[in-house]
């Protein structure tokens, strides 16, 4: 039976084992899961900014050059030697000082050659002999002097074996008279564009900028790979390739893929389009090293899992009732800590869909607007009908007496970048009016510049509507309690004056000054009394804090009170449904005949002889307390009887 048990035993503990192993490998197969589509995220959002900043590097550098071009062509200062210059004889000084005038643009700037070329097409001056031409090269000159500004080819491969790129700009006139010809700068994308492209802003083994472009069914790769020398205008692959992200920025797409590249490899790539040209760029990088650290920490996770698991089962064969022991707890806590996370999350997720909160995004230089699928929900409109939203389609659904306030208020915002928030109206097509409230705060560049806004919006329709629902029904109570005859008070649980109308401060002879608040504390009153000498000699801190002890579980009463001053207060109080109490206060004259009890004056307030109610009448239990609960402990003011103790301030 032993053996059979220690058999059990050892089943039992590997099954444990091997469960704890599943889980661990359960739990490094999530972590890996959620690591790698952060780490992909990342690396995607990384590629998309560099994207972004090589077009725009590349779009700067053709400016420049076309630039260039633009500083000859408009020197009219330069006509008389460009005339005399291609009228020049061979050999002649003329010549010469051509060759020199060219040769500055070769030495000065990422230019390889420079030639002067006349309306014929003839070289008349260049840095080098025999200069070779694209095939392409008769139709720029024809293009450039038909409409008198500079052309700027595409790469094209040189004899070499280098590639160039000829930039053609028609040269000055006399006046009168037509362009003379044209100046050739032949630009070397070896000395600034390639290593513009192959600079990466952060230290990599694989990412590199891809510059494309489709001739024909062919996608053409124009500048020099990282991973394959020798390939700027040799590689070529088909255009039909769809997982190739050189593909999609040849044809002018922008978009964050993963596909393979030129090598057969799996890679993240961003895509982005060249402004002006018929180029494309991709920025991209290896998947295996976007993983590699993730690898190596899943690697060194799974190595200290299993170890431990092993010196677990170590200590578990020797301690094998307390460890089972310390697995179901730990079972148990797990279990509980995953229903209460589950809970949290629900919570969560319910509050959000709850709260109808959008996000939105304002460019302050085009006026565009990013919205959130919320924000898209917010203002009734779908994104397929607006991809792109503007800032005038949101102030139109604004309502119209709205637009000036939102207006003013931005700019006052974008002024002073102080964050804002603000209420408006909303009229969505169905015809509905809302109450949006925006958030925002200014987002300026290093410069301060004001660039961009962004902040939330929210329904608080439901909200604003409460509110001014819970205010008009203050006012209304408020009303009510002052116009009721007599005074009036409303003590909640914790023995806090929660309302009370003028007549009651005036009844009790309160000053104005303190009953001027609310919530207002029964044991202010209380102490107030106190040492106004209404609870008779002792220490007013003491008899204050009696009262009010004695209150803490009032009941309903009826009873009247003598005044100093000849009056007698009539006083009707009862429990409130949840804690709290609700008194009623009259003023009668002192002569005035006690009801029941006709032609009572002074005399009849005192306590007669063997009486159990202390001149006071019971009232019918509506609250299932006592109707009437005398406690004699509580001290009278003098000249006064003394109040139920479990009254308010108007039975003190």
């Amino acid at each position: 039976m032993a053996a059979d048990n220690d058999a059990r035993l050892q089943i039992s503990l590997i099954g444990v084992f091997a469960f704890l192993l599943l889980g661990i490998g359960a739990a490094n197969y999530l972590f890996y899961h959620a690591e790698s589509t952060a780490s992909r995220e990342r690396a995607q959002a990384e590629l998309v900014a560099i994207a972004d900043l090589k077009a725009h590097e590349i779009d700067n550098w053709r400016r420049e050059r076309l630039g260039d071009a633009a500083t000859v062509r408009d020197n009219i200062a330069l006509a008389p030697l460009v005339s005399r210059w291609l009228n020049a004889r061979p050999g002649s000084d003329d010549a010469a000082e051509a060759r020199r005038w060219l040769q500055l643009y070769v030495g000065n700037f990422d230019y390889q050659d420079a030639a002067l070329i006349d309306r014929r097409g003839r070289v008349i001056a260049a840095t080098k002999a025999d200069l070779p031409f694209p095939d392409t090269s008769r139709e720029q000159r024809e293009q450039a002097l038909r409409s008198g500004n500079a052309i700027l080819s595409d790469l094209w491969a040189l004899p070499d074996g280098s590639q160039g790129l000829d930039l053609l700009t028609p040269l000055p006139a006399l006046p009168g008279r037509e362009s003379p010809g044209l100046l050739l700068l032949r630009v070397a994308p070896s000395k600034v564009l390639y290593p513009m492209l192959q600079h990466w802003p952060t230290p990599t083994a694989s990412a590199e900028i891809l510059l494309v472009e489709q001739r024909g069914t062919r996608i053409v790769y124009l500048n020099e790979l990282r991973h394959q020398a020798g390939a700027a205008l040799t590689l070529s692959l088909d255009a039909g390739l769809t997982t190739l992200p050189a593909v999609y920025a040849a044809r002018g797409d922008s978009r964050v893929m993963e596909g393979i590249d030129y090598r057969g490899l799996v890679v993240y790539a961003a895509t982005q389009p060249v402004p002006g040209t018929d180029w494309g760029l991709v920025a991209k990088i290896d998947e295996s090293e976007i993983l590699k650290p993730l690898h190596e920490r899943i690697g060194l996770m799974i190595f200290v899992s299993t170890l431990l698991v092993i010196v677990a089962g170590g200590v578990t064969l020797v301690l094998w009732q307390a460890q089972r022991d310390l697995v179901r707890q730990q079972r148990q806590r797990d279990a509980t800590a995953r229903e209460q996370l589950q809970r949290v999350t629900d919570r969560l997720t319910e509050s959000q869909k709850i709260g109808r909160i959008g996000s939105w995004e304002r460019d302050l230089v085009s006026n565009r607007l990013w919205w959130s699928e919320e924000s898209y929900r917010l203002f009734d409109i779908t994104p397929d009908l607006m991809p792109e939203p503007d800032y005038d389609f949101f102030l139109k659904r604004i309502h119209p007496e709205d637009r000036v306030g939102m207006r003013l208020l931005v700019q006052s915002a974008v002024a002073s970048g102080e964050p804002y928030a603000i209420d408006y109206r909303v009229c969505l097509p169905n015809g509905d009016e809302r109450i949006f409230q925006n958030t925002g705060q200014v987002v300026r560049d290093s410069q301060g510049t004001p660039i961009r806004t962004a902040g939330t919006v929210q329904d608080v329709t439901e909200l604003r509507r409460q509110e001014h629902a819970l205010r008009e029904r203050g006012e209304q109570l408020r009303t009510i309690i002052e116009n009721i005859p007599g005074g009036v008070s409303l003590m909640d649980g914790n023995l806090d004056f929660v309302a009370f109308n003028a007549e009651f401060g005036r009844l009790l002879d309160f000053p104005p000054e303190l009953v001027g608040r609310t919530p207002l504390p029964m044991m202010e009153l209380a102490l107030f009394n106190a040492r106004r000498g209404d609870y008779g000699p002792g220490d007013p801190q003491a008899l204050a804090e009696q009262v009010v002890a004695l209150a803490r579980t009032p009941v309903a009463h009826h009873f009247e009170r003598a005044r100093p001053d000849g009056t007698i207060i009539e006083v009707h109080g009862a429990p409130l449904p949840g804690g709290g109490l609700r008194d009623h206060l009259h003023r009668r004259d002192r002569t005035a005949p006690q009801r029941g009890k006709p032609g009572a004056g002074e005399e009849g307030l005192r306590q007669q002889p063997g009486s159990d109610h202390d001149h006071r009448r019971e009232e019918p239990d509506r609250f299932g307390e006592r109707g009437l609960h005398a406690d004699h402990r509580l001290r009278p003011r003098r000249g006064d009887r003394p109040g139920p103790a479990h009254a308010g301030i108007g039975a003190t």
